[in-house]
């Protein structure tokens, strides 16, 4: 009785380790042992799915050497393989590293506020004709190099706040019709000045 007993202790611990314990066909394939992982997908936002643009090759190294200006600020964005937006401010730009700029035909959004340039500098600007954000203050420019920006008919926001600005500058702005925003700070604007302006731009609003 007792053995009978044993017999059948003995065939329900082989029973119960068999259910509890993968069989061996489970954990190997046809060439070995198959070593799943769990299939884990990139959350939205992380490293793994966001896809960095490189600036295409003419405009990288335009880049490149916008890298070498000493300035207090560089940065520079990207959308698919064109930069958008440079920023310089406080640069010591030479007339060579601003016809760099020219090679960046997408640009929206150019900051060169507190840099060195000067109206002849100006001159590297009037074919970046997709800028809608452009910032001149505190810089060294003057009515005259306004003449060059004409072209900037897509510009939306200017920020002109510098001291070799008056009244006959804003006659070269009078063609820019998108413009709807103007920092006038620190020039010398007149009430007069800025009424004529408007006249042709009725949508731009200034601070002065």
């Amino acid at each position: 009785m007792k053995k009978n007993v044993v017999i059948v202790l003995l065939l329900l611990l082989v029973v119960g380790c068999g259910k509890s314990e993968p069989s061996v066909q489970q954990q190997t394939g046809e060439d070995g042992p198959v070593n799943k992982q769990p299939n884990k997908q990139p959350k939205q936002g992380t490293e793994q799915n966001k896809k960095v643009h490189m600036p295409e090759p003419n405009q990288y190294q335009a880049i490149k050497v916008l890298l070498e200006v000493e300035a207090e600020t560089f940065s520079y964005n990207t959308q698919d393989e064109n930069v958008v937006e440079v920023c310089l401010q406080a640069a010591k730009i030479t007339t060579d590293e601003l016809a760099c700029l020219t090679r960046l035909r997408e640009l929206e959004s150019l900051d060169l506020s507190g840099s060195n340039i000067t109206d002849s500098g100006l001159a590297h600007l009037k074919g970046l004709v997709k800028l809608k954000s452009l910032d001149l203050s505190d810089t060294e420019i003057t009515d005259a190099g306004l003449v060059h920006l004409k072209g900037l008919v897509k510009l939306e926001s200017f920020n002109l706040g510098v001291a070799g600005i008056s009244d006959v500058g804003l006659k070269h702005l009078q063609g820019l019709t998108s413009l709807t925003g103007l920092n006038l700070q620190d020039t010398e604007v007149t009430d007069e000045g800025v009424a004529e302006l408007q006249k042709s731009l009725p949508n731009c609003s200034t601070v002065r």
